[in-house]
């Protein structure tokens, strides 16, 4: 993330643009706030999708371990249901997790769309202040020029020193 200079005023410095970076301040750290948010969603899908996993590999090792005992045909079709419910959930716990990547990359890609819009300004402040003081020293340059021609009109044409 771009680091953001302060809006110091700087004398005589006016930047036009300054709501528009404010707002496009707002913008990028709204943007970073929901790249966060997808992040926890992520982290929820994810660890939903291990709990689902883990608790059909549990079922099918507790199905295997009953099958191999000779159990009852009719807790056998139960368990096979359970089982099936599961792998369901586990697929649906998946796809949730690849909608919520989706949703991730695509925050991620708002916010590197809105950083750069936001980088964009920051660049334009920069320059146009740099531009601004180097017009005030230029003027600050001439200005002195002027003060030390007119003392040295004053002094009857010496410079400073009292040399011709």
């Amino acid at each position: 993330m771009t680091v953001r200079p302060p809006l110091r005023p700087v004398r005589g410095f006016d930047w036009r643009l300054a709501p528009l970076q404010r707002k496009l301040e707002w913008e990028a750290d709204e943007a970073q706030a929901a790249v966060a948010r997808e992040l926890a969603r992520r982290e929820s899908a994810a660890s939903a999708t291990r709990e689902a996993e883990s608790l059909l590999v549990q079922a099918s090792q507790d199905a295997r371990q009953a099958l191999e005992a000779h159990a009852d045909p009719r807790a056998h079709r139960h368990q096979l249901a359970y089982l099936t419910f599961l792998n369901d959930r586990v697929a649906g716990v998946r796809a949730d997790e690849q909608r919520v990547a989706g949703d991730l990359s695509a925050a991620r890609q708002e916010l590197l769309r809105r950083q750069r819009r936001l980088d964009v300004v920051l660049r334009a402040r920069a320059n146009a202040l740099e531009l601004h003081l180097r017009e005030a020293a230029r003027r600050a340059q001439v200005q002195v020029d002027a003060d030390w021609l007119a003392l040295r009109e004053l002094r009857g044409g010496k410079d400073a020193e009292g040399c011709a």
